[in-house]
């Protein structure tokens, strides 16, 4: 134990005599300062146990010398009795608040000081010791807290991995109860959240005999204490899907060595198991395959053959029995390659890839030459490297090729010879194959300026899009097209020319459409006199038209002087008759009667002979249209005069509707007479009490004149013959008036030839509208002495 340091501090330590011999006999160390100062000065050095320090001394005094002590952190818990031969209260009280334990006053009694001294040195020691365990404590404290944490982050650490693993971990007690589940092996039994599982055994979410299977390995764990270590199960989930996994159980002692429970962990090898499957059966279709392929197959190590297939036997006239393990590879090659073998060897061994084919001469055992194609690849055999040889026969081949290559040269000498432009395109309208032909009309000079490029390298954008369209639709429909007329470029003619398109989709060996042949048989010269023909066709077609239409008006003409003209004589010939048998015997109002219809017969025979005359010249081509400005309004009112008596006899009512002073730019007879006709024929067909109006619209440049009525009207039928020469249509008026139908084949005529069209609207038993426009006169204004019209 530490020998404990007494520090005495007065300024008369000889007073303190018999204290100092009582110390050092109770085996403490005394040390003795006569100055607060000084002591001061020497405390942190020796660190005494207690300080016995007088009051009363000169420039530093025991008060002030006991503040220092107490305000430095060093000093502070050092216990500090003040001796004293002060025996006031007060100063007693000041030293205890300075922090004093204690006070003894002079003259001291030495057992009693002892006996105070030992007991706060004890109480000194006993607080030390305590400071010591509660700072013993305060590390173990911290200690297990950062046990606790490093715990809590192992176990957070190990449930992230549990969590995490794609493992199958779970843990059960001793009654085969499951306390612990990762979320894989929720999964497996078809739960969410570990509460689901706690508590509950495998038969609740397992088949009974799969449970049953499970139940007798958790007593051979738990009862016999023994393991089972990645054991092969096939297990279905509860959701009855299928694993196989690598099944780990173990059991949990405690720290007495009693079983309390197992771990398991199931790794999934389902994936491992299926693929260890597909390997086997790889090898056994691997071994099918070599054993089937129709190509020979060789492998061997270091030169020597290790193994034939059965095709490689028949290739180089090897018999079934016959064993040719251990024979060189290179006895069946020929001389001439034995070199290139051996490299091609060296280098399989050093890449480790496959090599390329490439044709050469193999020896049959019986010395025949024959022509193989053959590629090697280094493969594992028997857990060593061989090199694997693939050949095949090409002697046969070899001369198939020659006798193609003849036959292909034959073909091509014939393709070329042949004037038709013949190409072949591929999938994407490529050109492929062209014959001399259709190279030199497209202005190349061989295939390969015309092989790879597509009909918008040769042709304009427009052009190329619709051959390209078409041959699209012909490629997906796989439909062919014969001998569709195109116009086509062609450099020897120097511009375009006429074929006939053949375009037939080819197919590959499985049947599926690769490209398409075309075929352009140049036809221009045929069209040029196909051409040539369709015109003398429609030359003729004109003039049979010309001729039915002659003879249409001569039928015409024909049937208007055999009937329409006789009608109106045999009523002038009978007034006549009947006047002159008359004359001598009836009144004055008879002759007046029989003279006002002989008069009126001989008007519309005139009126007859002033249309059919008129016919006649236009379609002789007789009368010239001489253009000049005529005011509709006035022709219009004057035929509304020239047939107000008649109009007043029939009671219909004529009115003029044209209340501007249109201008019209036409002949002025073939207008009036257009006009004249027009409401004539009106007034032939409007009954007693109907309304006739004539009216006009200007347009832009020309003028539209309509004249309407409120007549008896016609069907669509009668509305389609009326401007017909060859359809005779004649129907009586209203009031029994008849006609010739001469007179609205006329106005069309007229209408048409003063450069206007004649257009009819009608419905039956509502009346008619006919209309038609001449071209709108534009008079001319001066300006600046510049003529304007408008």
């Amino acid at each position: 134990m530490k020998q404990p340091i007494v520090l005495i501090v007065d300024d008369e330590p000889t007073n303190l005599g018999v204290l100092f011999e009582h110390a050092q006999r109770a085996s403490w160390r005394v040390l003795i300062h006569t100055s607060g100062a000084s002591a001061l000065k020497a405390i942190p050095t020796i660190t005494p146990d207690i300080v016995l320090l007088d009051i009363m001394m000169p420039e530093m005094d025991g008060f002030e010398v006991c503040r220092r002590l107490k305000a430095n952190p060093i000093t502070r818990e050092i216990p500090v009795i003040f001796v004293t031969a002060l025996a006031d209260q007060v100063n007693e009280i000041r030293g205890l608040e300075l922090g004093a334990v204690d006070y003894i006053q002079k003259p001291i009694q030495a057992e009693t000081a002892i006996a105070r001294i030992r007991t706060h040195l004890t109480l000194r020691q006993m607080r030390q010791e305590l400071e010591r365990q509660n700072l013993r404590l305060q590390e173990e404290i911290s200690e297990r807290h950062l046990a606790e944490e490093t715990l809590a982050k192992e176990r957070n650490l190990l449930k992230t991995v549990l969590d995490h693993l794609p493992d199958f971990i779970y843990v059960k007690d001793r009654n085969r109860r499951f306390l612990l589940n990762n979320p894989a092996h929720l999964r497996v039994l078809g739960a969410t959240t570990q509460a689901e599982t706690l508590g509950k055994t495998d038969a609740e979410y397992f088949p009974p005999d799969v449970a049953a299977c499970f139940d007798q390995d958790n007593t051979k764990v738990l009862t016999l204490g023994e393991s089972i270590i990645n054991r092969e199960e096939f297990v279905l989930t509860a959701r009855h899907e299928p694993l196989w996994v690598l099944a780990t159980k173990v059991p949990i002692r405690d720290a007495s060595g009693e079983i309390i429970g197992l771990v398991g962990i199931s790794r999934n090898i389902t994936t491992l198991k299926q693929a260890q499957e597909a390997l086997v059966e790889s090898e056994r279709r691997y071994r099918q395959l070599v054993e089937t392929s129709p190509d020979g197959i060789i492998l061997h190590q270091q030169g020597r053959i290790v193994y034939i297939n059965s095709a490689g036997r028949n290739i180089l006239g090897l018999t079934d029995c016959e064993d040719v393990s251990g024979t060189p590879f290179l006895a069946f090659v020929h001389p001439d390659f034995h070199a290139l073998v051996q490299q091609r060897i060296r280098q399989n061994d050093e890449d480790q890839q496959p090599s390329h084919s490439v044709e050469m001469r193999f020896l049959r055992r019986d010395g025949q030459e024959i022509t193989v194609e053959l590629a090697g690849s280094p493969i594992s055999y028997q857990g060593q490297i061989a090199m694997q040889t693939v050949f095949r026969d090409m002697t046969e081949r070899k001369a198939m090729e020659t006798a193609l290559a003849e036959e292909r040269n034959l073909l091509r000498t014939l393709i070329n010879s042949l004037p038709d432009h013949i190409y072949i395109k591929d999938l994407q309208s490529k050109f492929l194959l062209a014959n001399d032909a259709a190279i030199h009309s497209l202005g190349l000079n061989n295939v390969n300026d015309l092989i790879g490029k597509t009909d918008f390298d040769l042709f304009s954008n427009e052009m190329a899009s619709q051959y390209y369209a078409h041959e699209r639709e012909l490629l997906r429909l796989g439909v062919p097209i014969f001998n569709q007329e195109d116009m086509n470029l062609h450099h020897e003619r120097d511009g375009v020319a006429w074929f006939q398109v053949t375009k037939v989709p080819f197919r590959d060996l499985r049947g599926q459409i690769a490209g398409l042949v075309g075929i352009n048989h140049d036809v221009s010269d045929l069209k040029q006199a196909q051409e040539q023909l369709r015109a003398a066709h429609r030359e003729l077609q004109q003039k049979n038209a010309e001729l039915h239409e002659l003879n249409a008006s001569k039928d015409k003409f024909f049937s208007i002087i055999a009937h329409d003209l006789r009608s109106p004589f045999n009523a002038l010939l009978g007034f006549a008759t009947l006047l002159l048998e008359r004359v001598e015997t009836a009144d004055r109002d008879v002759l007046k009667k029989h003279t006002e219809m002989l008069l009126g017969s001989a008007e519309r025979l005139f009126a007859l002979l002033e249309n059919l005359l008129t016919w006649s010249r236009i379609q002789r081509g007789l009368i010239q249209c001489e253009l000049q400005p005529l005011d509709l309004n006035y022709l219009a009112t004057s035929a509304i005069e020239l047939f107000h008596a008649m109009a007043e006899q029939k009671q219909v009512t004529l009115k003029n509707n044209i209340l501007i002073h249109p201008w019209v730019e036409a002949d002025y007879y073939m207008t009036t007479t257009i006009m004249r006709n027009l409401i004539s024929n009106a007034l032939k067909f409007t009954p007693s009490g109907g309304l006739i109006l004539i009216s006009a619209q200007e347009r832009d440049r020309e003028v539209e004149v309509s004249v309407s009525d409120t007549g008896v009207g016609m069907t669509p039928e009668v509305v389609a013959r009326l401007f017909r020469i060859d359809a005779h249509h004649t129907t009586p008026g209203t009031a029994g008036e008849q006609g010739s139908g001469l007179g609205l084949i006329l106005c069309h005529d007229l209408v048409k030839k003063n450069g206007g069209i004649v257009t009819v609207e009608s419905e039956s038993g509502k009346g008619t509208t006919f209309r038609f426009t001449l071209p709108r006169y534009i008079a001319p204004t001066v300006e600046n002495g510049a003529a304007i019209y408008c």
